[in-house]
């Protein structure tokens, strides 16, 4: 008897962990990975939502928002005052890979949730 409750404890156990381990995706997730499948990224690895912030004219000039909004192709001025959301990946097989690292951590910028544009974060 014990050890059947003992084993019943072990099985209920290892469903609730299989079940907290296949959280679902957001739909930033989703577009974002579309988006950067469709650059021809390969991506091995998701490693979280970024952050979120309200673009600003004063943002645009501060470090580091000036470097990533300067290499977009993109006009800011579109998207100001708007929010936008990130999401970061690994991907193996971008322009900046090399021997020494394959992997390169890249962002994607959601504004309501369409992808706007990107860049490389360490």
């Amino acid at each position: 008897m014990k050890k059947t409750i003992g084993v019943a404890v072990v099985v209920l156990l290892l469903f609730a962990l299989v079940g907290c381990s296949n959280e679902s995706k957001s739909e930033n997730q989703k577009v974002a990975e579309e988006f950067l499948s469709e650059k021809g990224y390969n991506i091995t690895s998701y490693n979280g939502a970024g952050h979120s912030y309200q673009l600003t004219k004063e943002r645009l000039v501060e470090m580091p928002s000036v470097t990533h909004w300067t290499v977009q192709s993109v006009d800011p001025d579109l998207y100001l005052n708007k929010q936008v959301e990130t999401e970061q990946f690994a991907v193996d097989n971008h322009p900046l890979s090399n021997a020494d690292s394959k992997e390169v951590n890249v962002e994607v910028f959601l504004v309501d949730g369409t992808p706007i544009g990107g860049g490389i974060y360490s």
